[in-house]
């Protein structure tokens, strides 16, 4: 019998075996929303939306797999961060801004421990750059950021904004998209224009069918994006 599954699932391939990434990816999501006392929504959306920038792109497969992972897993770092720091109300001091702001080094340092999964850990590691060089932990720029990491950047800022916490309602799309492209120009000092990949995303496909969450205006913010 014939696939087209065969070369993705050789023995070379770091997702040799999918199900099983997929599976530890999702105990390592609930592990962190267990210990932490959050919800994995956040993580299971940022992870949709950014497969749905990735189909839109053109990514092959096992990018997009790639890609899925990291989305799903960018936060899982934060298993090596106190509970009692992640929900402190009140203001951080450096030293405990600095230590949350580990959390993407500390994840990605454990996902390249586990086989089915390492190739995800540079989307984990650099999703908190910024175009100008001002994130971390490495302080990339531009184009020596990864393009999933860009991606995942972009769609967990999105998401964090729209969805509603306890202490806040979610903005709306458009308020969202607002301030990622403020962000976004003023970091990269260029103009974001919603023209090119960004109109595409109106077609039919995985971004239209949740077009309501989802602005086809994430696309170019996915290249020149401020991370949140």
């Amino acid at each position: 019998m014939i696939t087209t599954e065969t070369p993705f699932l050789s023995p070379s391939s770091p997702f040799a075996d999918r199900e099983q990434a997929r599976k530890v990816a999702v105990l390592l999501v609930m592990a962190v929303a267990t210990s932490k006392g959050s919800y994995p929504e956040h993580s299971l959306a940022v992870a949709n939306l950014s497969r749905a920038v990735g189909v839109e792109l053109v990514l092959g497969e096992e990018a997009l797999l790639v890609l899925a992972l990291g989305a799903l897993l960018h936060d899982v770092g934060k298993l090596g961060v106190p509970g009692a720091l992640l929900h402190k109300s009140g203001p951080l001091t450096r030293h405990e801004r600095e230590f949350i702001e580990r959390h993407s080094e500390m994840g990605a340092r454990m996902i390249e421990q586990i086989w089915c999964l390492r190739r995800v850990a540079p989307v984990i590691r650099h999703h908190h750059e910024r175009y100008d060089g001002s994130g971390y932990p490495d302080g990339l720029e531009a184009e020596e950021i990864p393009l999933t990491a860009r991606i995942v950047a972009a769609t967990d800022a999105y998401d964090a904004m729209v969805r509603s916490r306890p202490y806040r309602e979610g903005r709306s799309p458009t308020e969202a998209i607002g301030e990622l492209t403020r962000g976004a120009h003023e970091r990269s000092g260029k103009p974001v224009r919603f023209g090119g990949c960004g109109d595409s995303g109106a077609r039919s496909g995985a971004i239209g069918r949740i077009a309501h969450r989802f602005p086809s205006a994430l696309l170019p913010l996915a290249f020149i994006h401020r991370s949140a």
